[in-house]
């Protein structure tokens, strides 16, 4: 069965705004919502109906798609004073595409069963980019029948969907694809920031890693893109705070399933020393600085 109707969206935010614009491109009517009023009138002023509240959302949507900073936006979104709860009808399906805490999703996707609205988790990978070209991976936990019927939706701004499971096991599987995310970062700054004091060039070192054996995400795009442009805008996706969550959240799981996680928690520990130095709400890729102060020089940039 085809969606019918309009579709939700709220939080329009760096990665949320260009998934909504894929979704109002797919031919989907949209209504939107953010606390921040710009953003709404720049969906706008593309087609999009502006909400002012989530219930006002939900009001007028059988479908809602999510996109917030942590589980506890959340959780205020969809059970709130003013939220999804007060406001959808009996099977309305909200669709959680935030990199949240799967103990938390369990427990808001509980919630709102009793009222009869169904959720599946469904964060998505691969950054701003990803989300501008409507290539990301979306990783979805809850019922594998609901996430078929919505994977034209979905599809609109990913290009590689996957189940994983039971609501919850979205947000276990992108907490796990973060932290090797922030070990491939974290390790690549190394490297090159080692390699630039030593006299070598930093981005013919990114070539031939990328020619051999230690290539990664980052190798391949975050450090051509970004820290070898020296753009440490948040075009280059979260804050370095939502990176320490998604780490905190692989080795919470860790902890649950009796799994030691020696690296995780090295990262974690790397990355709180980035919120301290640099600034929780900082551009996750600036992390970089941290060894630049450390060995006194700089990766990138004019020569």
């Amino acid at each position: 069965m085809a969606i019918t109707g309009p579709v939700g969206f709220v939080g329009l935010g760096n990665i949320g705004s260009p998934m909504a614009r894929h979704v109002l491109g797919g031919g989907y009517p949209l209504v939107v919502y953010d606390l921040r009023p710009e953003a709404v009138a720049r969906l706008a002023a593309a087609g999009a109906e502006a909400a002012d509240s989530p219930r006002a959302v939900a009001q007028r949507c059988r479908h809602i798609l999510l996109s917030l900073p942590t589980s506890a936006q959340v959780e205020a979104v969809c059970l709130g004073p003013d939220g999804i709860v007060h406001g959808a009808a009996p099977g309305t399906v909200v669709l959680d595409l935030t990199s949240g805490q799967p103990s938390a999703t369990v427990r808001i996707a509980e919630a709102l069963a009793e009222r009869g609205i169904h959720m599946l988790d469904a964060p998505v990978a691969g950054g701003v980019v990803g989300a501008e070209e409507g290539s990301l991976a979306v990783m979805v936990g809850g019922d594998q029948a609901l996430f078929e019927h919505y994977r034209p939706l979905l599809g609109t701004f990913g290009r590689h969907l996957f189940h994983m499971g039971p609501i919850g096991s979205g947000h276990l599987t992108k907490s796990l694809n973060n932290f090797l995310l922030a070990v491939g970062f974290l390790a690549t700054a190394e490297a090159t920031v080692v390699a630039t004091k030593a006299g070598l060039d930093p981005a013919r070192l990114l070539e031939v890693i990328q020619a051999g054996s230690g290539r990664n995400f980052s190798t391949e795009r975050r450090f051509p893109m970004f820290v070898m442009k020296r753009d440490f805008s948040p075009r280059g996706g979260m804050t370095i705070e939502l990176l320490h969550k998604d780490v905190q959240i692989a080795t919470t799981a860790g902890r649950e399933q009796s799994v030691p996680m020696p690296i995780a928690h090295l990262i974690q520990q790397l990355i709180a020393v980035g919120m301290a130095e640099l600034g929780s709400g900082t551009p996750n890729q600036s992390l970089v600085k941290l060894y630049e102060r450390w060995a006194g020089v700089e990766v990138g940039g004019a020569p």
